[in-house]
């Protein structure tokens, strides 16, 4: 029996609830190879994501030569192998291998490839894959999405209201404009936005982010003045060359920008404000940043119990996910197992051995249970890349009788 999977990258998610068609049932096997399903649809799958795994099944009903797999049509890369028994195998009369494979579409659209498993004597079969990549969408919401000010005499300023803008994903977005609409937009003005610039490693740099400073008002203003306030030894610091507001007197409705950037010299959180005046009215940005003590990397999942298994067999591979953080390259990946029954559980589809992953990106594993004897077993799986630092995870899973 084989199960076929597709290899993933990049922090890249695999949908709970993405569309699988698979019959896993087998017929008495034939003379000749026999694939099981023979054509399966993985549904929408986003551009970068992973789907589930379907089993994919050869059985004979007489001995074949050395099995090979391969996928072959327009879109062969999208659809791969994450772990299975078939390739490389030779099967007796009657037998089965199992290859797991995954759909990661990395263009939009319908998808397609096809399976291929060849075996001399026992001829070659095929199984169709399909798939359709959609969009990665951002969900981008502000709150509150009414405000009501109270009563404020003509000419007076009213108390300061703050909104909150988030992105809960899956997509990024940005840059970001800040503006007033409508036919009193003259009446209301942005006076303080926040810029969150994220955990930075020790002593690193994180890119700059860019702020726009306008004139709301109805006549020029004085020549401004830019400064990083409200700390003592700021973090934040204007970016040489980058600051076009600073002597300028901006006409109505004119604007200019200036970028900032984050650079922690010691561990924690980090506040301060970036201040534009033209020593009539201030503009303030709150600043704020977190310190970590390296840019590690993640490994996810961090723990996995397999279902029961019986003695002899082999489960379904667990797919494990190393991503990068967002500061530096990452090099020299190595995945590697210790603990006391670390021979019943194998490493399959290792993308990350040896592979160097740039900021953000991610490598992916998959790891099998198959056990000799009944009982309990446990392995620590660990991965380490130079830098990025040591991740474990555990893993356990019970041998059953049959």
């Amino acid at each position: 029996m084989a199960v076929v999977a597709a290899a993933c990258n990049v922090g890249a998610v695999v949908p709970a609830d993405a569309p699988i068609t698979s019959d896993a049932s087998i017929d008495a096997p034939g003379p000749g190879l026999a694939i099981t399903p023979s054509q399966t649809d993985f549904g929408a799958v986003g551009v970068g994501q992973t789907s589930a795994h379907v089993a994919v099944v050869v059985s004979t009903g007489s001995p074949t030569g050395v099995l090979s797999v391969s996928f072959v049509g327009p879109n062969a890369s999208d659809f791969t192998s994450i772990g299975g028994n078939c390739d490389g195998a030779v099967l007796a009369q009657p037998g089965s291998c199992t290859e797991w494979v995954v759909f990661r579409p990395t263009a939009l659209g319908s998808r397609s490839a096809t399976l291929r498993i060849t075996g001399a004597p026992g001829g070659t079969v095929t199984a169709a894959l399909l798939g359709t990549a959609g969009g990665l969408v951002s969900n981008f919401v502000i709150s509150p999405t009414a405000m009501i000010f109270a009563t404020v005499a003509v000419g007076q300023a009213s108390a300061t209201q703050q909104f909150t803008t988030r992105n809960p994903g899956p997509a990024s977005i940005g840059p970001l404009v800040t503006q007033m609409a409508g036919t009193d937009a003259a009446q209301f003005e942005v006076v303080t936005t926040l810029h969150d610039f994220g955990t930075a490693p020790l002593g690193l740099t994180s890119p700059p982010f860019t702020f726009t400073v306008m004139n709301t008002g109805v006549s020029p203003s004085a020549p401004l003045v830019t400064t990083i306030g409200a700390s003592s030894n700021p973090p934040f610091a204007i970016v040489a060359g980058t600051d076009t507001c600073s002597g300028i007197m901006l006409a109505a409705g004119a604007s200019c920008t200036l970028q900032i950037r984050f650079t922690p010299t010691s561990f924690g959180v980090h506040s301060g404000s970036l201040d534009v005046t033209d020593g009539v009215a201030t503009a303030t940005s709150n600043l704020t940043g977190l310190t970590a003590g390296n840019d590690f990397n993640t490994l996810l999942p961090s723990q996995y119990v397999f279902p029961d298994v019986v003695v002899g067999a082999s489960s379904a591979p667990q797919l494990f996910t190393v991503t990068n953080g967002p500061w530096t390259t990452h090099a020299s990946g190595m995945v590697a197992v210790s603990g006391p029954t670390p021979s019943e559980f194998s490493i399959v589809g290792d993308n990350c051995s040896g592979a160097s992953l740039a900021p953000g990106a991610a490598c992916t594993f998959a790891v099998v249970f198959s056990p000799t004897s009944p009982g309990q077993k446990s392995r620590t799986i660990y991965t380490m890349f130079t830098p990025g630092g040591v991740n474990w995870a555990a893993v356990t899973g019970t041998g059953v009788t049959p």
